[in-house]
């Protein structure tokens, strides 16, 4: 029974790490391929119909990515094991994605304290994951991103809701991405609420702090 239930959390953990990885970097394809037209200016109408097929096809390629998640979390699979990212990475991440034509506010409030590695992994997946449900479900708004560090490490993850869409089309809704984070947080003993709030959508989550104390680095 106990080698069943740790190959159910292995199969989890490996389809998480896909999930967080692929689809964030499939995202941002996306994103970009169909802005390219708008930021590049005398594009020839072949060049344009290119643009749009890359973004489709990117689309069509999340949407496989799910189903294949949906078998690794049903047949037996194995944990990957891989140097993993923590908040000194976060940076990076958001370079990355505005790279691609997403505006992201990035904001740390409090005093850095020593985290677990486990606890580093979780928040940088978190803002991973806000910032591909941001790109996937509001292309073009703006993303608020948080951490604020007290009795335990707040992350706050905001974006303002594309009324062009349907209010049913909400992030995760169709996915794994919200399934991800909160199985991510109840792993460290955190808690998550996430959600629509007025005309944004925000991710909130506490992880708890390892111990008191300035981080080493």
């Amino acid at each position: 029974m106990q080698e069943r239930e740790a190959l159910t959390q292995g199969r989890a953990a490996f389809a998480r790490e896909l999930h967080d990885v692929v689809a964030h970097q499939v995202s941002l394809i996306a994103v970009r391929a169909a802005m390219a037209p708008y930021q590049v200016g005398d594009l020839s109408p072949a060049a344009r119909d290119a643009f749009s097929e890359i973004a489709a096809q990117a689309r069509e390629a999340l949407e496989e990515l799910r189903t294949v998640l949906g078998v690794l979390r049903t047949t037996d699979g194995a944990v990957l094991q891989a140097p993993q990212p923590g908040l000194a990475d976060l940076a990076a991440l958001v370079a990355r994605s505005r790279g691609s034509g997403m505006s992201i506010d990035l904001q740390i409030d409090g005093s850095p304290v020593s985290t677990s590695d486990s606890v580093q992994l979780c928040c940088y997946r978190l803002v991973q994951e806000g910032l591909t449900n941001a790109a996937r479900h509001a292309p073009g708004t703006a993303i608020h991103v948080r951490l604020t560090y007290g009795s335990g490490l707040d992350v706050m993850i905001t974006n303002d809701v594309d009324t062009r869409r349907s209010a049913t089309d909400s992030p995760g809704r169709n996915g794994f991405g919200l399934i991800g984070m909160r199985e991510r947080v109840t792993a460290v003993g955190g808690e998550l609420i996430a959600g629509r709030q007025g005309a944004s959508f925000q991710v909130w989550a506490r992880l708890p702090i390892a111990e008191a104390g300035h981080a080493s680095g």
